[in-house]
């Protein structure tokens, strides 16, 4: 089932549920909203009534005598969620007759109620005349002015209208509050002859820059102008006519961005004030920065730019309410990277990672910032960021070198107060924390190829407890099918869909469609056929966990040499994995090691290759890693596993000198 489509596929849509439903937004695109029942989601904002209804007299009743204005209104009963009213109709009534009021019911789906809103005779004010199915086009309405003044609205007059295309959604102390645009970047733009009309390659305009007033900037410009009118994704036309450029990068960006859109209390719908004007607060005045994030902090809106941090209150009125800056120069790279962990914000922004509660930011990456440089900053807007509570770690998940998607997750234990790095085969699009069938919260993820994994449940990002680890292939297999000889392939469920497969022998990484008990079917052409006997290894293999840099001091007297420590659970039979040593953040692991006769137990080193075996099944549970004298250096170890049947769990890993262990800087 599709709820939405058509959406820009640069700039992911952000989600937010409030009062039952979940509302979408991305900027560019209508906002939208799901019930969790229709087929499709809906643009925020319920229709306007039909116009100004007739009316005429009908058989004796309680009607009172008199002009009344009379006007509809379509609402949702299961949420008293409203639109606006439709232009009214004056009726003068003859008094002591039952009012016929005619209607046009609405085609929303959301809407199942007609309100009948009508003025005491002579009045201005307008009450609830009554409530009638959306599927009757003659409604009576019977009710004098002595008890329609009984029945005031319960909803204000006017204001009953969704907000503008917006990037960031949160609910707030009852409102739905939405804000921000992106900086439009895709493709190229140019115009060919002296003028107006600008066109794009690779671009996916949206109709939102024609109608809002966008701004244009054509790289090496440095006077923005004024988009007027939208023709196509490819096409738009300028205010005022622009010297022809060829074929460049350009910017797009809304005059919105930094405004916040507050809905009215408990109606997430209703954008407008009693002016008919939008519910609006400028934010990031004077900043020189862009709105990124929004986030609920117990009473208060936290608003994040690039690299600013305001805290915005209010009491009754949000029209009353103040801002007050938060010390310091750090902000958010985009809302999805911002997490709320029992009171504490944790961001990520281009200077790194940091933590607040109360004053000033406090940075958090001074370990890993020298892996900073390897963020691939142009595909920010995929960054997501989430609290894995199981393990008490924040996870941030970003796109490093030369990949497009966020396939590497920084890790900081909130607990120890630690950094690891992770990865997984596919990239983790989205992320959150839902119960599972134990009323448990655990993250659940959405990864590059459409399928949802729970994280430490099943088969997150690997094998199904049922499933074999290594299987064994058979002959007659392609390159799209692989028959299995040996192994339990898993067949409930959505079957083995999505699960890493590594095939050995062919060196590739392939994920499957389906599968049944004896074929596993993948998703793309491998580059070869294997061949029976040839392996294939269920799960995340090759699995990499690199850890952040050491700084290595000086040497005191008594040192003569470091070590690398494993802690883990050791395993009932022998496996292996693999370190490597990386020096001074090189991307090339250490490989001129020495042997020497006297080695440490569970180890074992190859002379001139990087690889160092690691054998998990050693009793003690513990490996110490000789370095030699590798003292003021900065040191990451990578710990490499091939092979799907090592479960092996770690439990620490730190440096230690051969006289005593020192704290990890």
């Amino acid at each position: 089932m599709s709820l939405i489509t058509g959406l820009d596929t640069v700039y992911p849509a952000e989600c937010v549920t409030m009062q039952g439903h979940a509302f979408w937004g991305n900027g560019l695109d209508a906002s939208r909203e799901w019930d969790g029942i229709a087929a499709a989601a809906s643009n925020i904002g319920y229709p306007a009534g039909a116009n100004s209804p007739s009316c005429v007299d009908g058989a004796a009743g309680n009607v009172t005598a008199g002009a009344h204005l009379v006007r509809i209104r379509y609402k949702n009963r299961s949420y008293g969620w409203v639109g606006e009213a439709g232009t009214a109709t004056s009726f003068t009534a003859a008094g002591a007759k039952i009012m016929t009021v005619s209607v046009t019911t609405s085609a929303d789906a959301r809407i199942d109620c007609i309100v009948v809103e009508m003025t005491l005779a002579g009045g201005t004010v307008y009450y609830n005349a009554g409530e009638f199915p959306n599927t009757t086009a003659n409604v009576s309405v019977n009710r004098s002015d002595t008890t329609l003044a009984e029945y005031t609205l319960e909803w204000d007059a006017t204001g009953h209208f969704g907000p503008p295309p917006a990037a960031i959604l949160v609910e707030h102390r009852g409102c739905l509050v939405c804000g921000g645009t992106p900086t439009y970047t895709t493709g190229t733009a140019k115009i060919t002859t002296t003028g107006t009309t600008v066109t794009g390659t690779s671009t996916a305009w949206k109709t939102i820059i024609g109608t809002d007033g966008w701004l244009f900037l054509p790289s090496g410009d440095t006077t923005p102008s004024v988009v007027s009118a939208w023709t196509n994704a490819t096409t738009f036309t300028l205010n005022k006519s622009h010297a022809a450029f060829t074929a460049r990068g350009y910017k797009l960006w809304s005059p919105r961005q930094n405004k916040v859109y507050i809905s009215k209390s408990g109606f997430p719908e209703s954008f407008g004030d009693n002016l008919a004007l939008y519910r609006e607060q400028e934010v990031l005045q004077n900043r020189a920065d862009v709105l990124t994030s929004i986030q609920s902090y117990f009473g208060a809106l936290l608003i994040l730019g690039e690299h600013s941090f305001e805290r915005f209150e209010w009491e009754s009125n949000y029209s009353d309410g103040r801002i007050y800056p938060i010390p310091g120069n750090r902000g958010a790279c985009t809302h999805k990277a911002v997490v709320n962990v029992e009171g504490t914000i944790y961001s990520l922004d281009r200077a790194g990672f940091w933590a607040w509660r109360g004053g000033a930011p406090q940075t958090i990456s001074r370990p890993v910032d020298p892996l900073l440089n390897r963020i691939a900053w142009t595909y920010v807007a995929k960054f997501h960021a989430v609290h894995n509570p199981i393990e008490n770690l924040v996870e941030w998940h970003v796109a490093t070198g030369t990949t497009t998607e966020p396939s590497t997750v920084f890790c900081w234990d909130v607990d120890q107060k630690q950094w690891s790095i992770r990865s997984y085969a596919y990239a983790m699009t989205a992320a959150d924390i839902v119960p599972d069938g134990e009323g448990i919260m655990r993250p659940v993820y959405f990864d590059v190829n459409g399928f949802l994994w729970y994280d430490g449940i099943g088969y997150t990002d690997g094998a199904h407890p049922t499933c074999s680890t290594a299987l064994t292939v058979d002959s007659g297999s392609t390159t799209l099918t692989a028959n299995i000889a040996v192994g339990t392939l898993y067949t409930g469920g959505r079957t083995m869909a999505g699960v890493p497969c590594y095939w050995e022998e062919g060196a590739q990484t392939f994920w499957p469609t389906a599968n049944s008990a004896t074929r596993l079917y993948a998703s793309a052409a491998l580059t070869g056929t294997p061949a029976a006997g040839d392996t294939i290894q269920v799960g995340r293999i090759p699995c990499t966990y690199k850890t952040r840099a050491f700084r290595m001091g000086s040497p005191i007297e008594s040192q003569r040499g470091l070590y690398f420590v494993l802690e883990f659970i050791p395993l009932p039979e022998s496996k292996t994995v693999t370190v490597r040593v990386y020096e001074d953040l090189s991307s090339t692991p250490k490989s001129d090691w020495t042997t020497v006769t006297e080695g440490q137990p569970g180890v074992s080193f190859t002379v001139g290759s990087a690889d160092i075996a690691v054998d998990v099944s050693t009793a003690e549970g513990r490996v110490k890693i000789p370095l030699g004298d590798l003292f003021n250096k900065d040191l990451e170890f990578e710990v490499d596993i091939a092979d799907a049947g090592v479960p092996v769990k770690f439990l620490a890993y730190y440096v230690s000198s051969q006289l005593e262990k020192e704290q990890e800087p």
